[in-house]
């Protein structure tokens, strides 16, 4: 399995290669080829559907599925790679924390990755065992749910994406949803 992995990922490096230009370094070939074992129980998840927040739901009450922590996260990408991405961490009725970095991402859906991750690090760290994290990136909310494959979206944002699949399997009671930009 790990020899048919090896050659999976150095072929999707070649192609990434010959046919976009990109230059990837054997560190990320070897991170991708050992993803591959990790992420084959994914497909296996039964998702029918983005879970969505609507306006519907919200004017009906249902602002947020169940009850308790709330995190909502957002983030923002310039051509020059310069980047920054905000979250807050509420419990719903105030808020507990929040963040804002700058650096570098190297496309949009990258800095929303980057929002996300650190989200669940600030999360974590808060010790919440529920959670509902609320982002505007509708594909990511589709890899995190297992409706689209992490090597299939931004191969920039690879490793930071399987971390926070990491994140999302060893804590089962937090749910990632998309929301509309203006229901954020």
């Amino acid at each position: 399995m790990r020899f048919a992995n090896q050659l999976w990922a150095f072929w999707k490096a070649r192609c990434k290669h010959v046919y976009e230009g990109k230059h990837i370094i054997e560190r990320q070939v070897n991170t991708l080829a050992n993803s591959y074992t990790y992420l084959v129980d994914l497909t296996e998840r039964t998702v029918l559907q983005l879970p969505v927040l609507t306006q519907h739901d919200c004017n009906r009450g249902r602002s947020i599925p169940g009850d308790g922590n709330i995190c909502k996260m957002d983030g923002s990408y310039s051509d020059q790679g310069d980047s920054g991405w905000a979250y807050t961490l509420s419990n719903g009725e105030r808020l507990l924390h929040f963040g804002t970095q700058s650096g570098v991402a190297s496309s949009p859906l990258h800095a929303e990755v980057k929002a996300l991750l650190a989200s669940l690090k600030a999360a974590s760290i808060e010790g919440w065992s529920t959670a509902n994290f609320l982002t505007d990136c509708q594909t990511l909310v589709k890899v995190v749910n297992g409706l689209l494959k992490p090597e299939d979206v931004d191969w920039r944002a690879y490793t930071d994406i399987l971390d926070i699949i990491a994140y999302f399997r060893r804590n089962v009671d937090w749910v990632c949803f998309y929301v509309p930009r203006e229901l954020l």
